[in-house]
């Protein structure tokens, strides 16, 4: 397996969004086979107790004072869809392979392991609730898709503003300053890919940061689009330094960043808008100043963002609210004295893979 040095960083992420383009996912990226000892993936409908088991997993992580990081659902932020584990130099995931993020194993039984927990439904309870499933799932659809055709004008609004702005935005001057905040950084690392904020069934969200993990704060002010467009080449330059850092991707579109993590200094750029809920008082960094003298345009982008972003969390919480309805009807079919046994022996089999040595080799 290939050696990435562990680094300290925040410990919860998404790495999927709802975003301009549909649904798009970091899942085959971040657990790549390449990057782990072992993966388990969990298969079964929704309501059957994936972010249960996942919780558990989580749980005893924190009990025993293992390197984690949390993988929020971007979709319901109240949920979990993976756990990254680290210990000893090894390196174990745990995931929720269901669409759509849609994780197909790609080695079983070498470094995945397929936990199936759909084998304690019974389908003739599922059968016979079969149309109010369908119809749930139509709606749940629908919202979906009336969600997606307003993020989709979202993404159109925001690229409009970049395009308007980009002849005047000065990467030179704005290079000589990141060359400058940058000189002084010697980790050499992962550069990894997450998501600080997601539009999810409960609304945008936005993930907070612990006062531990941010030591030094700077505040990305000004015009959104000029932001991104520093965050964005602020992040290109320590990653060609190979030096270690998170990337925080925006959900409306992958190509802009919404916020630079350098968990050498614990130091995080990120937009100012996003960064109110920081516990640390924060420097500015105007990226307006960047931009070059000339008629630039007024930005009619706030208001349309924000009726924009209302229909977008209007229409998802309906997707939310019939999801939940789901869950309900595959709830009902569940034997969860049987899962929980199964479960108990999945937690087992992934801190056995963690630690091969001290932990007893768990069979399906």
């Amino acid at each position: 397996m290939k050696e990435f040095p562990t680094v300290a960083a925040p410990v919860a992420s998404f790495i999927s969004a709802n975003g301009a383009h549909g649904f798009y996912s970091l899942y085959g990226e971040v657990f790549d086979c390449a990057r782990f000892d072992r993966i388990f993936i969990l298969a079964g409908g929704p309501g059957t107790g994936k972010s249960t088991l996942l919780s558990r997993v989580l749980a005893r992580a924190r009990t025993e004072g293992v390197a984690h990081e949390v993988i929020l659902c971007s979709s319901d932020t109240h949920s979990l869809d993976g756990v990254i584990l680290e210990a000893g130099g090894r390196r174990v995931g745990i995931l929720d392979g269901t669409p759509p993020h849609g994780r197909i194993p790609t080695n079983p039984g070498v470094t995945e392991t397929v936990c199936d927990l759909g084998a304690f439904w019974d389908t003739g309870v599922l059968e016979g609730r079969r149309e109010e499933i369908l119809a749930l799932t139509e709606k749940k659809r629908h919202a979906y898709a009336c969600a997606y055709a307003l993020l989709s004008a979202l993404g159109a609004v925001e690229e409009e503003e970049h395009l308007r702005l980009l002849p005047y935005f000065d990467r030179e001057r704005a290079e000589r300053q990141i060359r400058h905040k940058c000189a002084s950084l010697r980790l050499l690392g992962e550069g990894r890919r997450r998501l600080l904020r997601a539009f999810s069934t409960r609304g945008e969200t936005v993930l907070p940061f612990r006062g531990e993990d941010v030591q030094s704060l700077l505040l990305v002010s000004g015009n959104r689009a000029s932001a991104e467009m520093y965050l964005s080449l602020f992040a290109d330059k320590v990653a060609s330094a190979g030096i270690a850092h998170t990337r925080y991707l925006s959900p409306v579109s992958p190509k802009r960043t919404d916020a630079v993590y350098l968990p050498e200094n614990k130091a995080l750029l990120v937009y100012e808008g996003l960064g109110a809920h920081l516990p640390v008082k924060g420097r500015r960094i105007v990226a307006d100043r960047f931009l070059r003298e000339g008629e630039h345009g007024e930005s009619k982008g706030f208001a349309l963002r924000q009726a924009l972003t209302e229909g977008v969390t209007a229409h998802l919480a309906v997707a939310g609210a019939a999801h939940s309805e789901i869950e309900q009807h595959f709830g009902a079919a569940m034997d969860f004295t049987r899962l929980s046994e199964y479960a108990e022996g999945v937690v087992e089999a992934v801190f056995s893979a963690l630690h091969p040595l001290s932990s007893a080799r768990w069979e399906k």
